[in-house]
């Protein structure tokens, strides 16, 4: 990649660790940006999203892999009276009361929005769960786990993360929003600025 972009007059990245790892084979000034999808407010996704109201009480599961962690965290919230929605994927990876195959990204938005809770290995479920400042737990994917610890790490939630049983707990633990909320502010006015400053370079 450093070799392909040494021309490019501007260089932005997803992940902050790639900034380094760039500048370590030569590409000069990468600047970290926020993902697209932060790059937008609430209201324009609330205008997207399908209802999932009438579900009810319900915690939605998102690209997450059968493991013991994933089994105790439902059976818990099932005992507390939430129903189970798998968002995605044709296996059934864990028990759960609707599982929801062909979800587009409109239903992926209201399921994540009108969930009591979310449970995810994914980035864009992490994100929009703190764009409709939802309760949620991350058990970190196998492959590229960095760029939602590097987000969830410069908001203050890392640890909504969870690699083991012992963590579970701190699904009893509400999220201050007023304070990740300022953080995503700031991240989003300060990649815009960015962004569009190196597109003006060019009128």
């Amino acid at each position: 990649i450093a070799e392909n972009i040494q021309d490019y007059s501007f260089v932005s990245v997803r992940e902050k660790c790639s900034c380094e790892q760039l500048e370590n084979v030569g590409v000069q000034e990468v600047h970290w940006a926020c993902d697209p999808t932060l790059l937008l407010k609430r209201e324009i996704y609330d205008d997207l999203a399908v209802d999932y109201k009438k579900i009810g009480k319900y915690v939605a599961v998102y690209l997450v892999k059968h493991s013991r962690l994933l089994d105790e965290l439902l059976t818990d919230f099932r005992n507390k009276g939430y129903k189970i929605v798998g968002v995605g994927g044709y296996l059934k990876k864990y028990k759960c009361d609707i599982h929801i195959m062909d979800a587009g990204p409109a239903e992926f938005l209201g399921l994540i929005r009108d969930a009591s809770f979310v449970v995810a290995s994914s980035f864009h479920a992490t994100v929009f769960s703190m764009i409709f400042q939802k309760e949620f737990v991350i058990i970190p994917p196998d492959m590229n786990p960095e760029r939602i610890e590097q987000l969830l790490g410069y908001v203050g939630l890392k640890d909504r993360i969870l690699t083991d049983i012992s963590q579970k707990t701190i699904v009893n633990n509400y999220i201050k929003y007023d304070h990740v909320q300022k953080k995503m502010d700031v991240f989003r006015a300060e990649s815009q600025k960015m962004l569009l400053e190196a597109i003006k370079r060019w009128e």
